[in-house]
């Protein structure tokens, strides 16, 4: 099964980024069977993952959110900075996908997130995220930490290695990173 473009943007639920994600990279990540995802409000990756025939659960902190997504079986609420208090401590997916969500934390959560992530995935992290370098960058006072794409290039990068996750792909136009685990 392929990502359908057209039944997105109808359907209205995914952001730019996330499209511009599935049409890049679906054949990158197509091998992997279980997903978390970490999204920050849209929960339409969820639908897309599940359509694909892939295992995934959604982690979400808006309560409201949650209660209104339609794929209740496929999200719990909770905190991206202690996944092991959300999904229990033995529970391992493929590949964790974070769009637009870090830059709602300050540097040291942005730290305990990425460090979760890594714990939750055997294989792939996916971070999309929005830099002062984004053409459309705009002022949303809810994200609180406001970096250029370099200095989340460094930071996540640096992050990501401490747990031997190593950035394979980084795309500037859409400002997405994709780290991989590589045993030492």
């Amino acid at each position: 099964m392929t990502f359908d473009k057209e039944h997105y943007e109808r359907y209205g639920g995914l952001r730019r980024s996330e499209i511009a994600f599935w049409e890049k990279y679906q054949v990158q990540l197509d091998y992997m069977k279980s997903f978390l995802f970490c999204p920050c409000g849209s929960v339409e990756g969820l639908h897309l993952l599940h359509s694909l025939g892939k295992r995934v659960l959604g982690v979400e902190f808006n309560e409201n959110i949650v209660k209104r997504c339609p794929f209740p079986d496929l999200i719990r609420h909770g905190d991206a900075r202690n996944l092991r208090g959300v999904i229990g401590g033995n529970a391992t997916f493929e590949c964790t996908i974070s769009f637009d969500l870090l830059e709602h934390l300050q540097p040291e959560d942005i730290l305990k997130a990425m460090r979760e992530f890594a714990w939750a995935s055997s294989m792939c992290i996916v971070i999309g995220f929005c830099s002062t370098d984004f053409k459309w960058f705009y002022n949303d006072p809810s994200h609180i930490t406001w970096w250029s794409y370099n200095t989340w290039k460094e930071v996540l990068s640096s992050i990501a290695k401490v747990d031997n996750f190593e950035l394979v792909c980084e795309d500037r136009e859409e400002e997405l990173f994709i780290f991989k685990y590589f045993e030492r």
